[in-house]
């Protein structure tokens, strides 16, 4: 979709082809991608049910739940590789598809 399409979009949303009329344009496109994205996700948030239902039993803080996100191996791998700041040359995806 955004291969084929994107160009002529943005061209349309500009009004033209010059520089200006471009940027104009995608400046609008990301624009209405990004309120569309947010509502999609909001939707999605909103209308997910849970279903698995934990035994009554079964009590936990927010201390134990993040010590077992610390111990959890393919969380902390998924967390380092992708978090904000660090490069990403894709060989931290081949590295976690080797590990899993």
């Amino acid at each position: 979709f955004v291969q084929v399409f994107m160009y002529a979009i943005i061209k349309s949303a500009g009004g033209g082809n010059r520089p200006e009329q471009m940027a104009v344009g995608m400046e609008k496109v990301f624009t209405w991608l990004s309120i569309t994205g947010t509502i999609m996700l909001i939707i999605t948030f909103l209308t997910t049910k849970e279903r698995i239902v934990p035994k009554p039993e079964q009590k936990s803080t927010l201390g134990q739940d993040l010590k077992d996100l610390v111990k959890n191996k393919p969380w902390v791998l998924h967390a380092g590789t992708y978090s904000p700041g660090i490069y990403n040359t894709g060989h931290e995806r081949r590295i976690l598809c080797l590990l899993f």
